[in-house]
């Protein structure tokens, strides 16, 4: 099963800094560390930012559901707020990648806070064709799980989508990975 597990390890991803060429035109500035979901990259786990940011995400007054946590050796974890599209992803107890899913993706519910770099999770508005449009050629693309995926490893991006082969142009997003650069 495809737990669209970052592709590159931490050591060998392209820094933020080389990412201005990516988004030359968009309007966008890809180094802009804004964003709220990106800020909790690199918080431990439990971190009352993480907890305050899933909250925020549920509606007023909402009970949050506590998160599936599945643990790999030697240090992985992966904490899955599936009622919210979210999993977290924990490596020896730090944030080191963030999974937002569309909605129906292995069991999870369209992720429903604002996604970095002008992104979507929606299926009805973001196809690889307007990825590619919006960020310009990704850094590679490939096959995994039985799905095409395009990254964007200056910005710390990969965007898994509908579609088994590159023939379908408007396969819509099924997950956007992010990470720290």
């Amino acid at each position: 099963k495809n737990r669209n597990w970052r592709f590159f390890p931490r050591k060998t991803r392209p820094r933020r800094s080389d990412a201005h060429h990516l988004m030359a035109g968009a309007g966008a500035d890809p180094t802009d560390g804004s964003s709220p979901l990106l800020a909790l990259l690199g918080t431990a786990e439990g971190d009352t930012a993480v907890t305050a940011y899933v909250a925020s995400l549920h509606p007023a007054g909402a009970r949050v559901s506590k998160p599936d946590v599945k643990r790999f050796p030697p240090s992985c974890a992966y904490v899955n707020h599936k009622a919210i599209g979210l999993s977290l992803c924990y490596e020896a107890g730090v944030l080191d990648a963030i999974h937002l899913y569309a909605d129906g993706v292995d069991g999870f519910a369209g992720f429903p806070g604002e996604v970095p770099h002008g992104l979507c999770v929606a299926r009805e508005k973001s196809t690889g064709r307007s990825v590619v449009e919006a960020l310009g050629e990704p850094t590679s693309k490939g096959t995994a799980g039985g799905f095409v995926f395009v990254q964007y490893d200056a910005l710390g991006v990969k965007l898994d989508l509908e579609a088994a082969d590159w023939e379908t142009p408007d396969a819509r997003v099924r997950c956007v990975s992010l990470w720290s650069t």
